[in-house]
């Protein structure tokens, strides 16, 4: 569209110089009548410039538009791709969390484990789970103490003493025992 506009002008530019060299020799004829219709043709040249000056104006703000628009159609695309992997994280989860059960460890310790009786699998994090992750709970023996699990993703753990109550740490707390 510029090349176009460009050729405009050059065309203009010559047909003014043009009309210039007429207006010359016509002022050394002093022919009157030939003198009006050069200043209509001058003043219709003027008018022309004008309006393919605000033509470029128009496609300047046409080509701002256009660039705003193509930003928000990528914006929108990222977005959209975001979505669509949100989705599919969902749903890979809700496939995945359909393998597993909430399963009693040890007397009020809940933990998950596969619904497949058969399939001897290993036990879930209940804090992980709830958060959408696999984390395997570790099994851990002391000579005296009895055994306990442990998460090695949060900070949950479950102690079977030798003898007592089960005690329990959850998620993110350092604190002492507590009994169940």
């Amino acid at each position: 569209m510029l090349p176009e506009i460009s050729a405009i002008t050059t065309a203009l530019k010559n047909a003014k110089d043009l009309i210039e060299e007429i207006a010359s020799k016509v002022k050394e004829r002093a022919d009157s009548a030939l003198t009006e219709r050069f200043n209509k043709l001058l003043f219709l040249i003027m008018d022309l410039s004008t309006s393919v000056i605000s033509f470029q104006g128009y496609i300047l703000s046409l080509q701002k538009k256009l660039l705003s628009l193509q930003e928000e159609i990528e914006a929108l695309q990222k977005e959209n791709a975001q979505l669509k992997n949100n989705i599919e994280s969902a749903e890979k989860w809700k496939e995945e969390s359909k393998l597993y059960e909430p399963c009693e460890l040890f007397p009020g310790v809940w933990v998950y484990s596969p619904k497949d009786k058969d399939q001897k699998g290993p036990r879930l994090c209940p804090n992980c789970f709830q958060e959408k992750r696999i984390s395997f709970l570790q099994l851990r023996k002391h000579k005296d103490k009895g055994i306990y699990y442990a998460c090695s993703n949060c900070s949950f753990e479950v102690m079977k003493p030798s003898a007592g109550p089960v005690m329990a740490v959850s998620k993110g707390k350092r604190e002492p025992w507590h009994e169940y």
